[in-house]
C-alpha cells in the first residue's frame, strides 16, 4: 500500500506504466515573465548597509563611476538574493511573486569531431546531426491579508507551477533517436479565516500534474517506439468553525484505484512549499561580466530611488572566451589580457562569427537590503568551423601524456577535415512582477474542481 500526503503532491514514476497512448506531438506553453516598467526617479548616489549574521556589507554607488567599478562594488556580496524568504521571526512568508524561464536550443552538424578520454586516447566521433531543446520554468506567488482587529478576515492566496521539457533529435552515423519528455505540476491555494467569538476557516486547494514521454529510435541492432502519458487532477474544498468538533483535525480517505491513503488538514500553508526555487540559479556578477575585457562590452547603468539597472552586451560568449583563453595559453603559456583579446577577435571574426550575448539586471534595494528584481540573458553561439587537424591540435590537449600508450592515437586524425556548423541559443528570464497570478489561481481551482479525481472519496476526521 502506498501513502500520499497531499502537501507533498508527488507522482511516483512507477505509475507511469499504468497509462499509455499512441505517438502524439508533445508541446508546451512558455511563460513570459513580466518586464518591470516603473523605474522610479533618478538619483546621484546610493548607499546600502547590509548585515547578515556577523557579516556587514556596505555598498556605495554614484553616477560618475565606471560600469566596471559599479560591478566590483555590487559584487562584494550580491548573488543568490532573489526573493523574500520566510523570516525566522515570523511563521508566515512575505508577500511574494516571481517567474523564471530557461530555454536552451542546439541545432548543428559536426563531422570528424573527437573526444579525449583518459587512458583511452582520442576517440573519433561519427557524423552528428544534433537538434535539441530544453525548457524549464517556475512560478511562485503568495498574497496575504492579515487581520488588524477581531472580526476581520485573514485571506491567503498562493500558487506554484513547475514545467520541464526536453527534446533530443540526434542522428549519429547509422543511428537515429528522438525522445521528448514533459513534466508539469501546478498547485493553487485559497484560504480565509474570520476571527471573533467563533473562528470560521475556509480552504480550497487544487493540484494537477502531467507527464508525457515519447521515444522513437532505430539502429543496426534495434528499432522501436515508446509513448507514455499520465495526468492527475485533485481538488479539495472544506470549511470548519472553531465550534465544530472536527475543527483542527486531519481528514483521511483511501483511493482504491491507486491504492493510496489521502490526508489533508485545513491549514494556512497546506499544500504550498514557499519559495522552493532551484538553488543552482544564482548570479555572481563577475561570472557574466569580465572587467578585464571592459572595452569589448557596450554598457550602461541607471541609479534610481527603486532600482540599480545594469545593461551590457558583447559579440562573444563564455564558450568563446574559454576557447580564446585556452588558445592563448597554448601559444604563450602565460598570456596577457591583450593576447586573450586577440584570440577572441580571431574567433569572432572566423568560426564563431555573429555570436553575441546580452544581459539586463534590475536590482531592487532599500537602505538595508538588496535583491534581484529582473534578469534577462540572451546568448547565441554560432559555429562555422572548417579546419584540417594538425599535430598541435592534439599534443596541447589537457591531460595528454606524450609518453603514454593510447588505444586511439591522434595520428589517425591528422589531415582529416573537421566541420561544425550551426548554433546554440540560451535565454534566461527572471522577474518578481505579478505575471497575472490571481487569474491563474482562479483558473486552476476551477479546472481541478471539474476534473477532480477525489470527487467521490469520503473523508473522515482522525485525531
Amino acid at each position: 500500500m502506498k501513502k500520499r500526503l497531499l502537501s507533498i503532491c508527488c507522482i511516483a514514476l512507477a505509475s507511469i506504466t499504468l497509462a499509455s497512448c499512441g505517438g502524439e506531438n508533445i508541446s508546451y506553453i512558455e511563460i513570459h515573465p513580466d518586464v518591470l516598467t516603473d523605474k522610479g526617479n533618478s538619483v546621484d548616489n546610493i548607499r546600502i548597509y547590509y548585515k547578515e549574521s556577523d557579516q556587514e556589507y556596505e555598498y556605495k554607488l554614484n553616477n560618475t563611476m565606471t560600469f566596471s567599478d559599479v560591478i566590483l562594488e555590487l559584487d562584494k556580496k550580491f548573488f543568490y538574493n532573489y526573493i523574500n524568504l520566510k523570516s525566522n521571526l515570523s511563521p508566515y512568508p512575505e508577500d511574494n511573486s516571481f517567474s523564471y524561464s530557461n530555454k536552451m536550443t542546439s541545432d548543428y552538424l559536426a563531422e570528424n569531431d573527437y573526444e579525449f578520454i583518459d587512458s583511452i586516447g582520442f576517440v573519433p566521433k561519427s557524423k552528428e546531426v544534433i537538434k535539441s531543446e530544453t525548457y524549464n520554468s517556475t512560478e511562485d506567488y503568495i498574497k496575504r491579508t492579515t487581520p488588524s482587529s477581531e472580526g476581520i478576515s485573514s485571506k491567503f492566496r498562493a500558487c506554484q507551477s513547475n514545467l520541464s521539457y526536453q527534446m533530443n533529435d540526434i542522428s549519429i552515423s547509422n543511428q537515429k533517436v528522438k525522445n521528448v519528455t514533459k513534466t508539469e505540476t501546478k498547485s493553487a491555494k485559497e484560504y480565509s479565516s474570520t476571527f471573533g467569538d467563533v473562528v470560521d476557516t475556509n480552504m480550497k486547494y487544487a493540484y494537477s500534474s502531467e507527464i508525457k514521454m515519447n521515444m522513437d529510435g532505430n539502429s543496426k541492432k534495434d528499432n522501436g517506439t515508446a509513448n507514455t502519458s499520465v495526468s492527475k487532477s485533485f481538488y479539495i474544498e472544506d470549511s470548519k468553525k472553531s465550534t465544530n468538533k472536527d475543527y483542527g483535525k486531519t481528514f483521511k480517505s483511501y483511493d482504491k484505484e491507486n491504492e493510496e491513503v489521502i490526508s489533508y488538514t485545513i491549514g494556512y500553508e497546506y499544500g504550498i512549499n514557499f519559495n522552493q526555487f532551484d538553488s543552482s540559479f544564482g548570479i555572481k556578477l563577475q561570472s557574466i561580466y569580465n572587467s578585464n575585457l571592459a572595452d569589448l562590452y557596450n554598457t550602461s547603468y541607471e541609479l534610481t530611488d527603486n532600482y540599480i539597472i545594469l545593461k551590457f552586451d558583447c559579440n562573444f560568449t563564455q564558450e568563446i572566451y574559454d576557447k580564446a583563453d585556452s588558445n592563448a595559453f597554448d601559444k604563450y603559456k602565460t598570456p596577457t589580457i591583450s593576447q586573450i583579446k586577440d584570440e577572441i577577435k580571431s574567433l569572432t571574426d572566423g568560426e564563431y562569427k555573429n555570436s553575441k550575448s546580452s544581459y539586463e539586471l534590475w536590482l531592487k534595494y532599500n537602505y538595508s537590503s538588496i535583491k534581484l528584481a529582473y534578469y534577462k540573458a540572451d546568448v547565441i553561439t554560432n559555429y562555422n568551423l572548417t579546419k584540417t587537424y594538425e599535430e598541435s591540435d592534439f599534443t596541447s590537449q589537457e591531460g595528454y601524456d606524450s609518453s603514454a600508450k593510447y588505444l586511439y592515437d591522434y595520428k589517425d586524425l591528422i589531415g582529416k577535415k573537421c566541420i561544425k556548423k550551426g548554433k546554440t541559443t540560451k535565454q534566461i528570464i527572471f522577474s518578481i512582477a505579478d505575471n497575472g497570478f490571481e487569474d491563474k489561481i482562479s483558473n486552476l481551482l476551477s479546472s481541478c474542481e471539474k476534473n477532480n479525481e477525489y470527487k467521490d472519496l469520503k473523508f473522515i476526521a482522525v485525531d
